[in-house]
This record gives C-alpha cells, structure tokens and sequence, in this order.
C-alpha cells in the first residue's frame, strides 16, 4: 500500500495547491465541499500528472478488484475513489492547506474500507405525514422508522456526511415534520455489482410494502418526499445519491397527534400480511391502487383509483351498475341505516365521478363539480377554484372508506377460521358472513364499540 499512498500523498498536495489558483480554497470554516459527482475527465484536477498516475496505478492493480462493484451511477468504481479521497480529505481538514496528519487519518480509514469484502449501504427515505414518534420504531433488523428532531443536522449525521454546527445548514430535502424509514443492509464486494443492484432493487421493494402499509394503518395523507443513499464507514467509498419525488417534494402536511399504541402494532401485523402475501390477484390491485390515491396533482385520478379499488375488492365489475358496489360497501361498515344511507350515497357519487372522467365526457370539470354538489351542498354558488378543495375533502372521505375495506379483508383472512370474502358472483343479499361476524369486523375496525 505504500506506492497508492505516495501517489494519493501527491495527488493531494498537488490538487490544494491548483484549488487555491481556481479559487476554489480557501474555504469557509468547516464547510464540506462536494467533489466526487461534480467533477467530469475534463476538470483541471483530472489534467495533473499526479492524478495520471495515480488513476493508471488503481486501474491496473489489485486495487480496482477490491473496488468492484461499488459503483456509482455517475462513475465506475475507478474513478470515484480518487476524488472521494480529495473530498474527505477537504473535509477533514481545519485549514486551507494540506495537513499530513489529516492525510494519514484518511489514508487509514480508506485502506480499512478497501481491506473489506463487504460494505453497508444506508437507504434513507423521506416521508411526510406521519404522526409524531416518541421513540424509534423497528420494523425488522436493519430497518426502523424515526421521528426528526434537529431536520438536516439528523439526516445528515445518519448519512456520515461531515458537518459542523457553525457550517450553513445542509442542503437535505428534511423538516421537521417529516419522519425517516431507514434501511441498512450488508452488500458483498465484486460480482461486478450485481449484489449491489439486487439490494437496492429489494430496499425499493421494502419501501414500497412499509408505505402502502403506513397508509392502511394510519388515516393521515402519507407520502414519500426524497432519497437518500450512502456507503455507510468510517471511509465514503459512494458519494451520497439523492432522488426527489417530484410529486411531493414541495408537500408538507403537519399532523397534531402522536402515533398510538395501537397503531403500532397494527403496523407490524399488516407488515407481516403484506410481505408474505398470498392472497389473489384482486387484493394486490386494490391495495395498489388505494396507495396511488394520495397524488397532490392530477387529483381527480385518486378518485378512479380508489373506485377501482373498491370494485376489486367488493366482486364488482365496472360494467355492473352502482347500485351493487355503494350496497355492499354500505352494509360492509354502515352500523345503522342513517351510515348506511350516508356510504351508499358517497359510493355512488364517486362512481359518477370516476365514470365522468374515465368517459372524458364534454363539460367534464363541471360534470364532476355538479356531481360534488350532490354531496357538499355548501358548494353551489362557491367559484370554480374552490372545486377542488371540496374534492380533496370527497377523496380524504373515500380513502377512509377504503382503507376500512382492505382492513376488514386482512383481519378477516387473519381470524381463526378466516372469514370468507366477497366473491364475484354474490350479490348483496348473500353476503358471505353473518351478521355476528360483521358486527366482529366493525368493532376491529373501530366502527362499533
């Protein structure tokens, strides 16, 4: 390891002496500037002759295998590490000059991380409206959901990105109303990156589970904000990846409850349901779609979404009339013939309005606000831009609805025998469970006490 550390030494001192002729140092007190990602072949830096040489030194010697399959999407693995090093070098360092101690450190550190078979990826996802964590939960070994206390400075410790408190805040898609899904899993080095894409692929598939789950276990409009990605040592081998999601990002909703007792455990019984689902084809469509249902733009598509889901789960075919779908959901959770009344006549305004837009009927803006009308009087005399309001407060309503539905279908499948569900060829008046069964699934959900 002494030539890679002569020719890194070299780099080093070589590249603070051309930052100061760009200006690029000094640098403000403790700010951590970002190289690795920034930086193309055509840079100044990638011109000095140390670097030549130290790039053709990794690229032919053992090194670049202990380097494989740490890709980033922005380089391969050989050349992200010299730059890397220069940035944490940069990093480390109090003064706006080369430190050999600072050097020795980084060095230390790199050539532990290189020494490995293995490294750890840490996937941090963003998510927004949740209601408020007292303390952490864990969902699974290397997976755990934690409240936001101090928004960037948190983040950005849990992703090993060097800060200090008198450096400007970190740049990280955070607030303090969000809430952190964190993932930690154990990648093996080499077989040219595959191990890494089929992790990360299985953290997105993680993630998806633990929101769609969030969302039935918690009646509050959840949703991802960004990601963030990081090799997580005591030596960055990545550089961290963002993702927003556009949808979102700009989103925050502040819910004023903590997270009960019983939602917590509701979490990690749905949890295990939908991870090791088996259940047919319908029940994953629903629960798909009742998950797409939380869009902040294009919001009369939840509303399709959310009948779709309905008419998946209640055995009802799109070509069958209404009156089919908004009965059987009415009798499913109405307690008396007042709520009854109430859910059918919802069901069926949402039917009209999903047939409306799905038809792409003339006057469609007005066809859906007349629709709305039948159900929020209050909205007759009220100006256009005030239609969608009342249509977000419709779909917060439906969503309840629906969330209700795949919550009595998982606790019926999960009771002892399993209750039967609906199938397509029942009609309302042959629904499957008694009325002692109902009253059962009522009470679980909170319906009837």
């Amino acid at each position: 390891m002494d030539n890679l550390r002569n020719l890194l030494k070299d780099f080093c001192i070589e590249s603070y002496s051309e930052l100061k002729k760009m200006r690029e140092l000094p640098r403000p007190p403790f700010d951590s500037p970002l190289i690795a990602g920034n930086l193309s072949l055509t840079h100044p830096l990638s011109k000095l002759s140390s670097y030549q040489q130290l790039h053709n030194y990794i690229t032919k010697s053992s090194i670049s295998n202990n380097l494989q399959g740490i890709g980033h999407q922005w380089y391969w693995h050989y050349e992200v590490f010299e730059w890397l090093f220069l940035e944490y070098m940069l990093s480390q360092s109090y003064t706006n000059d080369f430190d050999t101690n600072t050097f020795n450190k980084t060095f230390n550190r790199a050539n532990a991380e290189l020494s490995r078979n293995h490294f750890i990826i840490r996937r941090i996802t963003v998510l927004n409206g949740l209601p408020k964590l007292n303390t952490t939960i864990n969902i699974r070994n290397g997976l755990s959901l934690s409240a936001v206390k101090d928004p960037s400075y948190d983040l950005a410790r849990l992703l090993k990105r060097h800060i200090h408190n008198k450096n400007r805040e970190p740049s990280l898609w955070v607030m303090p109303e969000d809430h952190l899904l964190i993932q930690d899993c154990v990648v093996q080095k080499g077989n040219d990156g595959k191990e890494l894409l089929r992790l990360r692929e299985q953290n997105a598939i993680e993630t998806d589970i633990v929101v769609k789950t969030l969302k039935l276990c918690i009646d509050t409009p959840i949703c991802p904000k960004a990601v963030y990605s990081t090799y997580l040592s005591g030596f960055p081998l990545l550089p961290i990846s963002h993702t927003e999601f556009d949808e979102y990002s700009e989103v925050t909703f502040t819910i004023q409850r903590n997270l009960t007792r019983s939602e917590r455990v509701n979490i990690h019984k749905t949890l295990d349901f939908i991870r090791n689902m088996k259940e047919p084809e319908y029940f994953s469509t629903a629960l798909n779609r009742f998950s797409d249902s939380y869009r902040v733009r294009n919001i009369e598509q939840n509303i399709v979404d959310l009948i779709v889901a309905l008419e998946a789960m209640m055995g009802v075919k799109s070509e069958e009339l209404k009156r089919r779908l908004a009965t059987n959901v009415a009798f499913l959770l109405g307690i008396n013939d007042s709520q009854r009344n109430d859910i059918y006549k919802m069901v069926s305004i949402a039917y009209d309005i999903r047939s409306t837009i799905v038809h792409g009927t003339k006057n469609q803006a007005q066809n859906v606000r007349s629709r709305l009308e039948n159900y929020f009087p209050e909205l007759k005399g009220k100006p256009s831009g005030e239609t969608n309001n009342f249509l977000n407060q419709f779909i917060r309503k439906l969503q309840v609805i629906v969330r209700a539905v795949l919550n009595a279908y998982i606790y019926g499948r999960l009771r002892k025998p399993p209750i039967q569900w609906f199938s397509k060829e029942e009609d309302y008046q042959f629904l499957p469970f008694d009325s002692k069964q109902r009253s059962e699934i009522q009470r679980t959900l909170g319906i009837k006490r």
